[in-house]
This record gives C-alpha cells, structure tokens and sequence, in this order.
C-alpha cells in the first residue's frame, strides 16, 4: 500500500500542468498565450518608439473558470509599481487624475484589441469592443488603477477560449527621451494584477480569476519594463500578495 502510494505521488508530481483559468500578463508586445510571450518587456527606447508610432504596452489575457453564457464584462484592479516614488522618478507611469500624462490624454486603457500585433484570432479572442472605465489612486509609490472593460452585446465563452481583456498603453512621445515633459520612460516599473472578475449579465456567480487560481502554473500575474523595481526572480502568488500589502 505504501509503495502504491509513493508511486502515484510520484506521477502526479511528473504529470504536465493542465490548462487552468487564470490571468496573464505581457509587457513584450506578444499576447500572453501565443508562443514567445513573456512578462517581461526589456529595456524600452522612447525616442526609437516615438520615431516608429510604437508605444509601451502591457496586454491582459485570461480563461475563465466556467463557462458563461453571458459574459458582459472583466472587472478587476493593477498596481503599477515603482522604484522610488511618483513626484521623483514615476512621473510617465502615472496616469491619476492631474498628472502629466493624464493631462495629455497620453495613456489609455484599451478594450477590444486589434489582432494585429497580439496573436490572432485563433488564439485570442476579443470580447470587450465597447469601452473601458478606469479609477486611479496613488499611494507612496504605487498607482492602483480599478478596471472595468465591457462589451454592448453578451458573449458566450467556455473555459477553453482564451480572451483578451485589455490593453494599457503609454505614448511615449511625451517622455523626456523625446524632448517630451512628462518624465522619463526608463525608470523601472511593474504591473501586478492584483483582481479579475468576469460579469455575467444574469448575475451568474463567476469566479475571482486571482483569488482563486492565482498560484497555478502558467499564468503570470506580474510584467515589468527596465527589469523591476523589485526582486524578479520567479514568485508564487501568495509571495507577490506579501510584497504588495
């Protein structure tokens, strides 16, 4: 019996990662879900970026974990992290009400991504085309910003689909790099998604995408520019939710 048990452990433990509900992030211009996404984006160029129309962008992705017949919008919170404080060295990640960029119109959350540039429909399925709603708040050294992405008409969607959420998308026209005002692109940053909610229109119970399987292999709750302003080595959930109390 002993030995039986060891056994099956032991199976289980070398048994490959099953496709689990979650949410991941991207900070390299690649959909998470498609081969070569990764959350981390590199050290940016703003005035290259600026030259080419590019921006910095940070895509969110996610399965759900049931199916819903009615699915009419995600709704979540990011804290976008980084290294010092916003009046010293944040200033072009910083999107709250009276900031540079803010002022500028400069950094919007985008629902409703085109293919082009994040995967293709067989891979990505985009959902929310009718808008976005954000609110953001600074504390210290971090912006938390409070989602919410809609789509006018329900959708229905299975577990198996994965479905692009949205986009947070900076002009970097506007940073110092590039003779712009509004702060330099090159201070270290990191988003983590800190809640996700899909909505059901009939009220169908969902569940939390990060409360609930926020420790599960393969999805990244976390992308970062210009390394991080803190330790990137791999982290479970439960190690995240502890450096950002």
């Amino acid at each position: 019996m002993t030995k039986a048990f060891v056994l099956l452990a032991a199976l289980a433990i070398a048994s490959p990662a099953r496709a689990l509900p979650g949410v991941d992030f991207s900070a390299n211009h690649i959909c998470p879900g498609v081969a070569g996404a990764n959350s981390n984006g590199g050290f940016l160029d703003c005035a290259a970026l600026a030259n080419s129309g590019g921006f910095p962008q940070v895509f969110a992705t996610f399965k759900t974990a049931e199916a819903i017949s009615d699915l009419s919008n995600l709704d979540g919170q990011v804290d976008v992290i980084v290294g010092g404080s916003w009046d010293t060295n944040g200033q072009f990640w910083d999107s709250s009400f009276g900031s540079c960029m803010d002022n500028n119109g400069a950094n919007p959350l985008v629902p409703g991504k085109p293919v082009s540039n994040c995967g293709d429909a067989a891979h990505i399925r985009p959902v929310f085309d009718s808008g976005a709603q954000t609110t953001l708040v600074t504390t210290s050294n971090t912006l938390s910003i409070y989602y919410t992405v809609y789509t006018p008409a329900t959708i229905s969607v299975t577990t198996a689909q994965r479905i692009f959420g949205f986009e947070i998308r900076y002009d970097p026209i506007y940073a110092a790099e590039n003779g712009g005002t509004c702060g330099t692109c090159a201070t270290p940053v990191m988003w983590v998604m800190k809640h996700a909610q899909p909505g059901s229109l009939s009220g169908k119970p969902t569940t939390d995408l990060i409360t609930s399987t926020g420790e599960v292999a393969g999805c990244i709750h976390y992308a970062y520019y210009n390394n991080s302003p803190v330790p990137t080595r791999a982290r479970s959930w439960g190690q995240l939710k502890s450096l950002y109390r």
